[in-house]
This record gives C-alpha cells, sequence and structure tokens, in this order.
C-alpha cells in the first residue's frame, strides 16, 4: 500500500516570514549615534569655557606638540580630555583648508569632528552630529498641555472627562490601578 504523502510534505517557505530574525543590510554601525552626539556636547562645552584662552595659541600651532603644549598652557582643566590623546586630530582640523573662521563655528567644528573618534573619521562623525541635529529640529516645539479621557460615571454621566474629573459630579478619575499594574511610574 503506498505511503501517504500529505503526511511527509515539509514546508521550504515558512507561513510568517517576518518574524523570524534577520540579519540587517549595510554595514554594522562603528558607534551609537546619541553617544557621538553627547560627547559633541560635552566637548563644545569644554571648548567654549577654554576657547578665549586657548584659541589663538591653538591656531598658531604648527606641529603636534605645540597643540599639545597650547592645551596644557592655556586649558589646564580639559587637557587630559583632549591630549595627548587627540592632539594629532586637533592638528590636522586646524590645518583643513575648510576651517571655519569665527569663534564659534570653530569650536562646534572641532567638538563634533572629535565627538566620534577613534572609532569614526572626522567627517563621519560630524555627519553623525548633522544627522542629529537634523532629527533634534524635526521634533515638535509643542507639549501636550491637557489629557482626557472619556469617562463612565456612576452618578449615570457618560462623556469627556473634566480635569481628569466627571463633570456631572466632580468625581476624580483613580490611577491608583495604573500605579498598582506597573503602566504609570510615579
Amino acid at each position: 500500500m503506498p505511503k501517504n504523502k500529505s503526511i511527509d510534505l515539509k514546508l521550504e517557505k515558512p507561513i510568517d516570514r517576518f518574524s523570524e530574525e534577520r540579519p540587517k543590510r549595510g554595514r554594522p554601525r562603528l558607534s551609537r549615534y546619541p553617544e557621538v552626539w553627547g560627547r559633541a556636547g560635552n566637548y563644545k562645552y569644554s571648548l567654549s569655557q577654554a576657547w578665549p584662552k586657548l584659541g589663538a595659541p591653538l591656531l598658531r600651532s604648527q606641529i603636534v606638540e605645540e597643540v599639545i603644549e597650547a592645551f596644557e598652557n592655556h586649558a589646564q582643566p580639559y587637557a587630559q580630555e583632549f591630549v595627548p590623546r587627540l592632539a594629532s586630530d586637533i592638528f590636522e582640523l586646524i590645518k583643513e583648508t575648510g576651517f571655519p573662521q569665527r569663534a564659534k563655528a570653530q569650536i562646534n567644528h572641532i567638538a563634533e569632528s572629535l565627538a566620534g573618534r577613534p572609532t569614526v573619521s572626522l567627517r563621519t562623525s560630524r555627519d553623525i552630529c548633522g544627522k542629529m541635529r537634523a532629527e533634534e529640529s524635526a521634533k515638535s516645539p509643542y507639549k501636550i498641555l491637557r489629557k482626557e479621557f472619556y469617562v463612565v460615571c456612576e452618578c449615570g454621566y457618560k462623556g469627556p472627562a473634566e480635569f481628569d474629573a466627571c463633570r456631572k459630579c466632580g468625581a476624580q478619575i483613580s490611577y491608583l490601578p495604573d500605579i498598582l499594574f506597573g503602566s504609570k511610574s510615579f
């Protein structure tokens, strides 16, 4: 007697193809974008504090050792964060042909370029900061002023709540179930 072929059939393609983990396309990121963006903010703050004394000697430097010397002499509190680890990158930045002329732009350029080092290049670090800046500016500047609930009250009122209470009798909405079951944290 022949075997029943329907029992031995195996599905080559699964029915739910989207739930399985697929490898991501493209090259994996070398660094996390929010980390680079946060480090750039820290560097901007540090450099803006030290720039009145540091700016002129740093921009006059002709070799990497002079960059280290400028930080150690004119920006001592921040020297250990930048030199000697980033001294060659700083020297490379200030000698670029497209280096900005204004002080604030110079600070931003150096900070955003160094934020991704040593995992990403100077240019890529600036690109990451540009993407994060675009995301920040795309967020809505507005915030929620009032939230409304549709309530069914024991007094018989059915409709929207006013200031988290029944419009008819003033009974307050209890947040205790939300707190107990963990959907809100206070």
